[in-house]
C-alpha cells in the first residue's frame, strides 16, 4: 500500500487553510505536515486548533533564523520526520488536480521503483480581473488561467518525491540519490531544466493549480509577507513586484478541472469549519 504525506510551510494565510487542508485530505494524503513561518494572524490558532480534531495534520512552529531559508529547512525536516512513503512540497496557493484517479495512492502505485519524484507541472492562474478579498473559495474564485503554450511558466514544477530518494529537498524539486529519477503525470521519465521546469509542461493526468496571485489586494499582502524562499536579510526576500504581477495575472483562458474535488473536499469543509466554530476560531478577515 502506497502511503503520502504533504509539506506546507505558511505565513499569514489564515482564509485559505480550511480549503487547502479539505482539499488534501479529500485526495487521501496520510500526513499534512504543515510549518508556520511566524504567523501574525489568525493562521497558527487555525492550524492548531484543526490539528488537535484532526490527527493527520502534524503542526509545527517555524520561524525565520538568520542566515537559513525557511522553505528549504522545513522541507528537509518534514522528510526526516515523515512516515509515509512519498512526500508531496505544496504552497497554501497550490491546489494538486488529479484527472484520472480516485485518489494520491491510485496515482503513485504506478511509479516504478525508480521513479524517485514525479514532476507535477503548475498550471497557472490569474486574478480573473478582481481587485479584492472575497470570502469564498480561491478554487471558485479564480477560472482563468494561462494559454496553452509550450513557453509558459507552467513549465515550472512541483514534486512529489520519494522519501527513500532524497538527497536534498528544496523549493520546486529534490536532489536524488543514484538510482533515481524524475518522472512526469503520466508515469513517464522526465528531464527537468533549469532545475525547476520541464521542457513542455503536461497536464493530462494531474496539474498543480497555482493560484498564485489572487486578487489585487491579496498580491500585495503575499508581497508584504515575503518569500519564505529567501533567507530573512535576501534583498529580493519582499521582490515580487509589479513586474511579478504583470507576468503571472495570466487570465487568457478558463479552466474548470478541479470542481469534482471542489464537491468531494465539501463535507471535509464543514465539519472542520463546524470545529473551529465551537472552539471560538476565527478563519475569516477582520473587513
Amino acid at each position: 500500500m502506497v502511503s503520502a504525506a504533504v509539506c506546507l510551510i505558511v505565513k499569514n494565510e489564515s482564509p485559505y487553510m480550511v480549503e487547502w487542508i479539505a482539499h488534501y485530505l479529500a485526495l487521501g494524503f496520510d500526513e499534512l505536515l504543515i510549518y508556520d513561518n511566524g504567523s501574525t494572524d489568525e493562521t497558527f490558532a487555525v492550524l492548531e486548533c484543526l490539528s488537535l480534531s484532526e490527527p493527520r495534520i502534524r503542526l509545527s512552529a517555524w520561524p525565520d533564523v538568520a542566515g537559513q531559508i525557511p522553505q528549504s529547512t522545513a522541507y528537509n525536516h518534514a522528510a526526516a520526520r515523515a512516515q509515509s512513503q512519498w512526500m508531496a512540497f505544496f504552497d497554501a496557493d497550490e491546489l494538486l488536480v488529479l484527472k484520472e484517479h480516485a485518489c494520491i495512492h491510485d496515482f503513485l502505485v504506478r511509479y516504478p521503483a525508480e521513479a524517485g519524484a514525479v514532476a507535477i507541472n503548475w498550471k497557472l492562474f490569474g486574478s480573473s480581473g478582481q481587485e479584492k478579498y472575497v470570502d469564498e473559495l480561491q478554487s471558485i474564485r479564480f477560472r482563468r488561467c494561462a494559454q496553452d503554450h509550450p513557453a509558459t511558466k507552467d513549465r515550472f514544477i512541483k514534486s512529489i518525491v520519494r522519501v527513500e530518494s532524497i538527497k536534498r529537498a528544496a523549493a520546486h524539486t529534490a536532489v536524488l540519490k543514484p538510482g533515481f529519477r524524475y518522472f512526469d503525470d503520466q508515469a513517464q521519465p522526465v528531464d527537468i531544466i533549469e532545475s525547476c521546469k520541464t521542457v513542455v509542461p503536461s497536464h493530462r493526468v494531474a496539474q498543480l493549480n497555482h493560484y498564485v496571485v489572487r486578487s489585487r489586494q491579496e498580491f500585495l499582502e503575499k508581497r508584504a509577507r515575503g518569500n519564505v524562499a529567501r533567507t530573512r536579510s535576501a534583498p529580493d526576500k519582499f521582490g515580487r513586484d509589479e513586474t511579478f504581477w504583470r507576468t503571472h495575472d495570466t487570465n487568457h483562458r478558463q479552466d474548470w478541472a478541479i470542481d469534482p474535488w471542489v464537491g468531494r473536499a465539501a463535507p471535509i469543509r464543514r465539519r472542520l469549519f463546524d470545529h473551529l466554530f465551537e472552539h471560538g476560531v476565527s478563519s475569516g478577515r477582520s473587513f
